[in-house]
């Protein structure tokens, strides 16, 4: 089992949102392979299990899948990837049997960090820490990263939200210079240089397809990646 999250120390960064798209993408692209996913859910807020009930009282939204998988649609209703709404303790009580019944696990922490995630955060294979353009954010941000380099988790890092201002643009091009010295293992993940076939490359064979998405924050259907950042983040996370 391999176990990764889009994490900080902040909230708002978009954790949650990409949390949920990387998990829904993941289980429609690699459904045919049998690869067993699921999203723990370990925010305050709930945001992805109240996204997932919502969504499962949605008829519309249920048929909406059809469009994408007309021939077996209903199939991947019906083994769809369950989201559980988990704490610590429940995480390390079931970690045993988490191992057992999936490949690969998404988990969305809180904005904050706690003694009790310590052991949690061990078991993480990968990291992805998003950052605004914002200074608090930074802060937030390179501490979280910090945190991974002393547990031993390989983490990378992406600019969320860009805009065309000074200050973004000098993140965007300088910013891992200074995360550098915090975590000195540290990965930058830039959209515009992820190329499709790179995913193929992986252990596990992802097969891109442009029908497949759509812009949505969903757990149900898949999202719109024009931007290739969900590419990039599957490419980081199962290279």
């Amino acid at each position: 089992m391999k176990a990764y999250s889009v994490a900080s120390r902040k909230g708002g960064v978009g954790k949650s949102s990409f949390n949920m798209w990387l998990t829904t993408l993941a289980f429609h692209l690699l459904y045919k392979q049998n690869i067993r996913i699921c999203l723990i859910d370990m925010d305050d807020q709930s945001t992805a299990s109240n996204a997932r009930e919502k969504e499962l009282a949605n008829n519309k939204r249920l048929k909406s899948l059809s469009n994408f998988y007309p021939d077996d649609y209903k199939e991947r209703l019906q083994n769809l990837y369950p989201v559980y709404s988990w704490t610590f303790e429940d995480y390390e009580k079931k970690f045993k049997k988490l191992k057992e019944n999936f490949d690969i696990v998404f988990i969305d922490f809180a904005g904050r960090m706690q003694k009790e995630q310590l052991p949690v955060l061990q078991t993480i294979d990968k990291v992805i820490v998003p950052i605004l353009a914002d200074e608090k954010d930074i802060e937030s941000g390179a501490s979280f990263m910090h945190a991974c380099h002393k547990l031993d988790i390989p983490t990378a890092w992406f600019l969320n939200r860009y805009s065309g201002t000074k200050f973004n643009e000098f993140i965007y091009n300088n910013g891992h210079k200074k995360f550098l010295q915090i975590n000195p293992d540290i990965e930058q993940l830039k959209w515009t240089g992820s190329k499709d076939e790179n995913l193929n490359k992986t252990p596990i064979r992802v097969q891109q397809a442009p029908e497949l998405f759509r812009a949505n924050s969903s757990t149900i259907l898949p999202f719109d990646d024009q931007s290739k950042t969900i590419k990039s983040m599957l490419e980081y996370f199962l290279k």
